[in-house]
């Protein structure tokens, strides 16, 4: 009797075990989503966040693009994975999504909005993406590329999309977005010292200083120009066919121009007239850049100071000689003439 119980105790311990082994995962899996035709992706965003790099400077206007460069089946039995849709907007043809931004724009972020195409098979789909290259001077443009994953799924009632967006480098924290547009440019300050007893400190120098687009792309920037505290209305930014604008302006001492919002990668060279010799009397212009210039004529800092030192010296004519030559002959005189009276005297006695 004791072993009927004993089996009986058993089996109910095993048959407890059974039931909560199979509980469990059950438990589990409710916490699941449960996808329903009201959860499909019709399109996917990735976010961009376009920055400037220092403060004070305005971004030209400018739109992002991408294109898909590649795309693959990764489960599923599908044999190959439909394109993205495309834009339709005139030379927009190749590009799966874009973005603009207005001028001074660079702070904000914005998506790129894809639109998934149709699937008629289940399956897991990757697409390589990529962001178009600019030609903006001073605008970086994103390299790495972007990872695209569209699982299609069945639920009642059909089939669903689920995208999945990798912006993150491999090993990296998993991201849907990325920064890596920014708009980098600074300004150039120019500044004349008149030193020296005779340097006239109301004196206008005149200066000549040109621009070159070195960049390799085109210039869409609003470069400003300040002269001597005052906005410089002739300052109109036309390149010629060397990539080369010439601006021409004058300063007296203490004062200063400023080049405003210029791009990364812009080279200047500054000249002054000629003040030396019979031009002036000045000593050659001695010039000196502020300790963060960066490379010298070439903007790639936030702010550089170009100082031009015009010294000019002289002798003062009082009409008065003052130097110890008189003081000495009267001197002279003085003691030949002591000495002249003394050896009369001499003679007289003898």
């Amino acid at each position: 009797m004791k072993l009927n119980t004993a089996k009986k105790l058993t089996a109910g311990a095993l048959a407890l075990s059974m039931m909560f082994a199979m509980a469990v995962p059950m438990a589990f899996a409710t916490d699941e989503k449960v996808w329903t035709k009201e959860d499909d992706y019709k399109t996917v965003d990735i976010k961009k966040v376009y920055t400037a790099v220092n403060a004070g400077t305005t971004n030209p206007a400018e739109t992002f693009y991408l294109k898909q460069i590649g795309s693959s089946v990764t489960g599923g039995d599908a044999q190959s994975a439909p394109p993205l849709e495309k834009l339709t907007g005139d030379g927009e043809t190749d590009y799966i999504a874009k973005v603009s931004y207005t001028e001074g724009e660079a702070t904000k972020e914005k998506p790129f909005t894809i639109q998934l195409p149709e699937y008629t098979k289940v399956g897991v789909y990757e697409y390589t993406l990529e962001e178009v290259a600019g030609d903006t001077a001073g605008v970086t443009y994103r390299t790495d590329t972007l990872k695209l994953v569209v699982t299609v799924i069945n639920v009642e009632g059909g089939k669903i999309r689920v995208a999945g967006v990798h912006t993150e480098s491999t090993g990296k924290e998993k991201s849907d977005k990325f920064d890596d547009n920014k708009y980098s440019a600074g300004s150039l300050n120019v500044k004349k010292v008149v030193e020296g007893n005779l340097g006239d400190k109301n004196k206008k120098f005149d200066f000549t200083v040109v621009f070159t687009n070195n960049t390799g792309k085109e210039i869409k920037s609003a470069i400003t120009a300040t002269v001597a505290g005052r906005a410089a209305d002739d300052f109109n930014i036309a390149w010629d066919a060397n990539k080369q604008y010439t601006y021409k302006f004058s300063l007296a001492h203490d004062e200063t121009a400023t080049f405003a919002n210029l791009p990364y990668g812009v080279t200047y060279t500054v000249t002054e007239a000629d003040y030396t010799g019979n031009n002036g009397g000045y000593l050659d212009p001695t010039p000196a850049y502020s300790e963060d210039a960066g490379t010298h004529n070439e903007i790639d800092t936030a702010s550089e100071t170009l100082t031009i030192t015009n010294t000019k010296t002289g002798d003062v004519d009082t009409g008065v000689i003052l130097d110890n030559a008189p003081y000495i002959l009267m001197l002279a005189v003085v003691a030949g003439g002591a000495m002249t009276l003394v050896i009369k005297k001499r003679r007289e006695e003898e």
